[in-house]
């Protein structure tokens, strides 16, 4: 499995990313194959954009797979691969 994005493509979904993570991510715990962002908090943005990029990102990458862990008072955006894909 590998990404369907032409190189041009994965420059500006990586600074998609890069955006993101800077304004909307206010934490990252990564373990293994796994990776935990906690979302800022904020009016809703962050949630859509969250799913907005997560979408796309297994439309070109189906070796993501993504979810929301939701908690009292936080959300998280989840990211997996599993580890053969990991190892690639």
């Amino acid at each position: 499995m590998s990404c369907t994005l032409s190189t041009r493509q994965a420059v500006q979904r990586v600074a998609e990313w890069r955006a993101f993570l800077a304004s909307d991510v206010d934490l990252v715990e990564v373990a293994d194959c796994r990776a935990r962002l906690r979302l800022a908090p904020s009016s809703g943005d962050t949630l859509a954009k969250a799913a907005d990029l997560a979408q796309r990102e297994v439309a070109c990458c189906s070796f993501f797979r993504f979810s929301i862990d939701v908690g009292h008072d936080e959300l998280w955006l989840v990211v997996e691969v599993d580890d053969s894909s990991a190892a690639s």
